[in-house]
């Protein structure tokens, strides 16, 4: 799976976050010529802190698996800080 990464600061809302998710499925999807495309959310957690660019937040932490015809092919890790001021996403 081609890696795929956007982190962005400024004022995002959920609805942003769940459209920069929706965008960054649909392009590991068509970069890498998955037929069987499918993502399950493996992880959850709603107040979760991580350590990203030097920086500690709190926030929104999402981890998709990526599946062509149920098989693994990797994950999609995504974050929203609690502020709304710090997005990141990236497929690994």
């Amino acid at each position: 799976m081609n890696p795929f990464k956007i982190q962005k600061t400024g004022e995002f809302s959920s609805d942003t976050f769940n459209d920069e998710i929706k965008s960054a499925l649909q392009k590991i999807k068509d970069e890498n010529y998955l037929p069987g495309f499918g993502q399950e959310i493996i992880k959850n957690d709603v107040e979760s802190a991580v350590h990203l660019n030097g920086e500690l937040y709190s926030g929104n932490y999402l981890i998709f698996q990526i599946q062509n015809h149920s098989e693994p092919m990797g994950h999609l890790h995504c974050f929203l800080s609690l502020d709304k001021t710090f997005l990141s996403i990236i497929a690994i």
